[in-house]
């Protein structure tokens, strides 16, 4: 439950975006998957999958085994 991003996070704006962009390298890099994890539905600040730690592992979860076929 510890809040990344909005209300109290521990992210600005900049720092999700640079989070995100690190995650999809190390997808892309360990798993050899190439996943997108920013869009404007996932940065809005009141549906947003990384206003958590937890929403944001969900998150990441659910795309790689979406990418992958699972």
């Amino acid at each position: 439950e510890t809040r990344l991003f909005g209300g109290e996070g521990l992210l600005d704006s900049l720092g999700v975006v640079i989070l995100l962009s690190d995650l999809e390298d190390l997808i892309d890099e360990k798993l050899e998957v190439m996943v997108s994890l920013a869009n404007d539905a996932t940065m809005s600040k009141f549906r947003s999958p990384f206003r958590t730690v937890g929403t944001l592992a969900e998150f990441v979860v659910k795309v790689v085994e979406e990418e992958c076929g699972s």
